[in-house]
């Protein structure tokens, strides 16, 4: 990590700047197991921060190492609810409507208000965007045994 981040004098909006520190806290967070290690890499955000020019009481704010425990990642969403995951299409999204209703009819009944406790819902996979297309993460690996050329240029 070289710790160049984007100076507080810069040209970006307000929002952008005071949520780099925050990101990054929140990042060190998650990957940081000991808190040795937490509070070292928040003195070396503090001074980083610093040197590009961000105020002491918005770093103070956003880098506050008691308000951040080792290893926590909080999720979105309560692991108890029922999902199911699926592609999305034109007309599936009534399905959760379908299942409120329905859960409410499980629910006052007593043979059946013990199978879910929360409403199932039905969740949408995010669809394939010319992006993922067109990106991947590896290149692909070239063939070792092939020979390779020298091209002599400007003779």
């Amino acid at each position: 990590n070289t710790f160049q981040y984007l100076h507080y004098d810069s040209c970006h909006p307000s929002h952008v700047k005071k949520a780099i520190p925050k990101s990054l806290a929140k990042r060190a967070q998650n990957l940081c197991s000991e808190k040795y290690h937490l509070e070292k890499y928040i003195d070396n955000l503090l001074s980083a921060f610093s040197n590009r020019g961000y105020p002491r009481k918005l770093l103070n704010n956003k880098l506050n190492i008691k308000t951040l425990s080792i290893g926590t990642n909080q999720s979105k969403f309560d692991n108890d609810d029922p999902k199911s995951l699926t592609k999305y299409h034109p007309g599936v999204y009534k399905i959760n409507n379908i299942l409120r209703v329905a859960y409410s009819l499980w629910d006052s009944s007593t043979s059946t208000n013990n199978i879910f406790k929360h409403t199932p819902k039905i969740k949408f996979r995010k669809p394939p965007v010319l992006k993922d297309i067109l990106v991947h993460p590896k290149l692909p690996e070239h063939n070792k045994n092939k020979k390779q050329e020298n091209i002599i240029v400007g003779s």
